[in-house]
Order: structure tokens, then C-alpha cells, then sequence
């Protein structure tokens, strides 16, 4: 099996403006040959600067590019 080469480039809210750059990590590879689908979830974690409640989290700004290896 190979998987896609493509690969997330994944900023989070830094506050005051700025997006974080993060370490885009893999985490489930889903394989699914009936359907002929392939589905792969991906996230980017980085430091928070304090908890934040849930309505922050829903309109936090956050970035996504994908790239090719």
C-alpha cells in the first residue's frame, strides 16, 4: 500500500493576529476497499496559552495548505 503524498501544512491561532506554524502529525489511516476509500486524519498541535472555552475554539483561526512530497 502506498498512501497519497500529500501532506497538510497546519497553522493555529498564535493570538494577536499571527498563525503558528505546526508539526503536521498523522493519525488514523482509515482503509475502506468496499467503498474504494482511503481517508487519512491529520493534526497539528501546538503549545495554548491557556484553556479556552468551547464558542473560542469554534471561531479560532486556524490555516490549512496542502503539499506534494
Amino acid at each position: 500500500l502506498q498512501l497519497p503524498k500529500e501532506y497538510p501544512e497546519i497553522w493555529v491561532d498564535g493570538r494577536k493576529g499571527k498563525l503558528l506554524p505546526t508539526k503536521p502529525v498523522m493519525h488514523t489511516v482509515l482503509i475502506e476497499p468496499e467503498e474504494k476509500r482511503l481517508s487519512i486524519v491529520w493534526s497539528g498541535i501546538a503549545p495554548a496559552i491557556r484553556p479556552y472555552h468551547e464558542m473560542e475554539l469554534k471561531t479560532m483561526p486556524f490555516k490549512v495548505n496542502w503539499k506534494s512530497k
